[in-house]
């Protein structure tokens, strides 16, 4: 086995992800797990005064997956309205390749919660 050094670490590309097609948008998009800081930045933002909530989770969730060939994301925080507007089959077809990806629940957001 083989020790890791900070450098070999550090320019290591781990994130996993997957295409799917998408024949209702005729083509198909790439999610992509979440980083550490992004798996962060979604459970904080699942937070309203210190209580879980589910609004627009899946949505949240996809804004922060779906991303381009070179790993830049889609979409941002302003795009949470206009994806809520999308088919709710594709949406959910597209949650639940993330969730495989970046391990999300609805009890892990609860898990969450409590550590918070």
């Amino acid at each position: 086995m083989t020790l890791l050094s900070r450098e070999s670490i550090l320019k290591k590309a781990d994130l996993s992800y997957e295409n799917v097609d998408v024949p209702e948008w005729g083509g198909t998009v790439r999610v992509q797990e979440l980083s550490g800081k992004q798996r962060e930045e979604y459970e904080l933002s699942m937070l309203v005064d210190g209580e879980y909530q589910s609004t627009d989770f899946k949505i949240k969730l996809l804004s922060r997956s779906l991303v381009d060939e070179g790993g830049d994301l889609l979409f941002n925080s302003d795009d949470i309205e206009k994806l809520s507007g999308k088919s709710s089959i594709v949406v959910n077809r597209l949650f639940d390749v993330a969730n495989k990806l970046s391990h999300i629940s609805v009890e892990t957001l609860e898990e969450a919660e409590k550590n918070s």
